[in-house]
């Protein structure tokens, strides 16, 4: 059986640094039953989140991922987006740094309409479901 090398720059792994370094600089959150109780996750599965090599290979040999609605909760308790545990630092400065060298690609044009949101079937003319 051939074992794949994980790369180490994976979102499971960038998650795991993130979440360890965003707990050892909070005042709150500084241990897995913490963020597992302002979360709502369970504290096991927040040490998986921290130890991806913890979690078992399946039969078809892939490494399994924590739940993107677990990852989202937790971020949530350190006051981020899901996106923001996602992604490594280097990745981030890579991301700003191209995006500011495009100016036109940096908000709406003026003049430009915005759609309105839309926050129920009743305002969207769409009859509810039953």
């Amino acid at each position: 059986m051939s074992m794949k090398k994980i790369v180490k720059t994976t979102s499971p792994y960038v998650l795991a640094k993130n979440l360890r370094r965003l707990m050892s600089e909070s005042s709150v959150l500084r241990t897995q039953n913490e963020v597992g109780a302002a979360s709502g996750v369970a504290q096991t599965s927040v040490s998986l989140m921290m130890r991806p090599d913890a979690r078992a290979i399946t039969k078809s040999g892939k490494a399994p991922s924590p739940k993107l609605v677990e990852v989202e909760r937790v971020a949530r308790a350190f006051g981020l987006e899901v996106w923001q545990l996602l992604i490594d630092e280097e990745t981030l400065s890579e991301t700003v740094a191209h995006a500011l060298s495009r100016p036109a690609a940096i908000g709406p044009r003026e003049g430009a309409d915005r759609p309105e949101l839309v926050t129920s079937r009743k305002e969207s003319g769409r009859p509810a479901r039953s």
